[in-house]
This record gives C-alpha cells, sequence and structure tokens, in this order.
C-alpha cells in the first residue's frame, strides 16, 4: 500500500535537512545546546526515515490473511502503530520547540496554537474531517465507524470514547487530539486485547471501515510530522546562521 503523502513530501524534507545540515557543518560552536539539538535532529531523522521506508507484506504460506480486505487492515494496523511510535520519538525532539503543550507521562499532547499559525496543519485536520464525514456518509458505514470508536481502549480515568463518538454523531469537527487518540487507543487495542488477541475485524463489521479510518488517520498525522519537522529544520538553520552572523 504505497503512500503518495510519502513521495510529495519527502524532497521538502530533504532539501530542508540538507540546507540545516550544511549551515551545521560550516560553523564552529561550542554551545551545548546547538550539539543537542543537532544530535536530536540526526537520530530523529534516522527513525523518520525507517518509518517512511516501512513496507509490510504477508507470506501466505504462514499467515491467514489470503483475502487482500484482511491483508490490506492489518498491513493499516502495523503502519499507524508505527507512526505512534515516531510520534513518540517526535514529542522528545519538539520540546525546545514550542510545538506540543508537554505533560510528562501523558500520551496525548495537543499541539500549541504557535505552530498551527506557522504551518499547514489545520488544512490536514480539515482534509481528514472531510474524507471522514465523505465516506462514512450513510447509516451503514457511520454504524460501523461508531462501533470501531466503542471498541477502542478505554481509559478509566478519562473517557474519550463517549465525546468522540458523540461529536461524531453530531458532525463536528474532529481535532488533532481526537486523531492522536483513535491511533493511540487502536494501537493499544492491539496489544493489550485479551489472551487471544486483537484481529483484523475487533470492532468492526467491515474491514474497510478500518482501513479507512487508519488511513485517514496515518495520512493527517505523517503531513502534521512533516510540516513540524521541516519547520523545526529551518527554525533550527536560521539560528546557526545568526550564530554565523555575530560571530
Amino acid at each position: 500500500m504505497p503512500n503518495s503523502i510519502i513521495n510529495e513530501r519527502f524532497p521538502e524534507y530533504k532539501k530542508s535537512l540538507d540546507d540545516y545540515g550544511r549551515v551545521y557543518s560550516n560553523i564552529n560552536t561550542d554551545k551545548d545546546e546547538l550539539k543537542m539539538i543537532h544530535r536530536q535532529i540526526k537520530r530523529f531523522d534516522i527513525r523518520f526515515r525507517l518509518s517512511m521506508g516501512l513496507e509490510i507484506n504477508f507470506n501466505n504460506e504462514y499467515s491467514r490473511t489470503r483475502n487482500r480486505l484482511t491483508n490490506d487492515t492489518y498491513i493499516m494496523i502495523y503502519k499507524t502503530n508505527d507512526l505512534w511510535f515516531l510520534y513518540e520519538v517526535f514529542k522528545s525532539l519538539s520540546k525546545k520547540f514550542n510545538i506540543i503543550n508537554y505533560i510528562s507521562n501523558v500520551y496525548i499532547n495537543n499541539f500549541n496554537r504557535n505552530i498551527i499559525g506557522k504551518t499547514n496543519i489545520n488544512l490536514y485536520i480539515e482534509n481528514f474531517n472531510a474524507k471522514m464525514y465523505n465516506y462514512f456518509n450513510n447509516e451503514r458505514r457511520s454504524d460501523d465507524f461508531i462501533k470501531f470508536l466503542e471498541s477502542l481502549e478505554r481509559d478509566s480515568n478519562t473517557d474519550i470514547v463517549e465525546p468522540l463518538i458523540n461529536k461524531f454523531k453530531k458532525e463536528e469537527r474532529f481535532k488533532i487530539i481526537d486523531i492522536q487518540n483513535i491511533i493511540y487507543r487502536n494501537r493499544n487495542n492491539f496489544v493489550h486485547t485479551d489472551s487471544l488477541g486483537m484481529t483484523a475485524l475487533t470492532g468492526v463489521t467491515n474491514y474497510r471501515t478500518k482501513i479507512k479510518i487508519l488511513e485517514f488517520s496515518y495520512d493527517t498525522l505523517i503531513n502534521i510530522l512533516f510540516e513540524c519537522t521541516i519547520y523545526i529544520l529551518n527554525v533550527q538553520r536560521e539560528k546557526l546562521q545568526k550564530e554565523v552572523s555575530l560571530s
């Protein structure tokens, strides 16, 4: 299941990374903070590319994914799970750039208004909502999507499932934090479901319900990660250029 977003966004990301790298390699700095952020950028780049390059398939001699829809559902589960782990690494990189309202030991963190105003994040959130409400536009599909939401892992301290269901029924705008919850709590279902484990059809009647909502969620979050990472690279490049001009 190739992802056109990665093909489209990677050249822009690579250019920003190369531009930043050239500036960094041409300065002499003894500032520990600049060195630390450089190490974080390099490590995140490795992890980001691993996620971009991830290709998943199944050997049907062993796996029971002979049905194409079963195969595609598991692929989207694994891809969104991996994207969540990438997002966890990104949170560490983003701390010094006022991107996420980071709270230690909290898995779902909202994005700061500052970064939303300086990037195209809202555009991707609007695209998510348009695709979601366009696809789940009849009773059969919407009922199955509600079943999917009902199946998401529930937090004993904060019930996010009912608010998501109510929001969907009223056709209200899903926010970044809602999309994070879909990915994170579906990931938790995969990890924490009872001893029999999660299947492709857990929580849904139709494979396409899970495929579509995970596709929409994946595309939105990876676009947001591209936006934020390019922003970080450009901000840090400009900071380094100021260091050079002041030296």
